[in-house]
């Protein structure tokens, strides 16, 4: 995913070797408003994330405990490619925090939490559902049914 560096400070910031803020620093600086790309997102004690840079430059994090916001994320998270959203929502990010939120303008709602899309159709009445199992495994059948071929 993409994220900005847009610190609430204002100053460069040395990524570091690990996902801890007081982690040795590499020799790389990022400066504000440099966009990054990153690889993986591993949450941290306080509510703060830190984020693998692409390049291989190392670790930042979104917020800094005392400080504020560090990182803005700049496109949809991974929760958006994890499943889809329910109709007429769409994933933002609160610029105060960094955090993704959801927002749905016809019934004029926020939230933190993901609405879901709906489940597919349901089975209609009378239907046969056939029992868990591998792929390629016999289906069942209804009570009383059995399988032909048709030569």
């Amino acid at each position: 995913t993409k994220w900005k560096y847009t610190p609430v400070n204002g100053m460069p910031m040395p990524t570091r070797v690990s996902p801890e803020i007081e982690a040795p620093r590499t020799g790389h600086r990022l400066q504000p408003g440099e966009v990054i790309t990153v690889v993986e997102e591993k949450p941290g004690a306080g509510g703060v994330t830190f984020l693998k840079l692409a390049d291989n430059r190392g670790w930042l994090f979104d917020t800094k405990p005392g400080v504020g916001v560090m990182c803005v994320r700049e496109g949809p998270g991974p929760t958006a490619a994890a499943g889809g959203l329910a109709p007429g929502w769409e994933e933002k990010t609160d610029p105060s925090s960094g955090k993704v939120y959801y927002f749905n303008k016809a019934l004029n709602k926020t939230q933190w939490e993901k609405p879901a899309a709906p489940p597919g159709p349901p089975t209609p009445p009378g239907a046969a559902t056939p029992p868990p199992g591998p792929p390629g495994a016999p289906l069942g059948l209804p009570a009383g049914w059995e399988e032909k071929t048709d030569p």
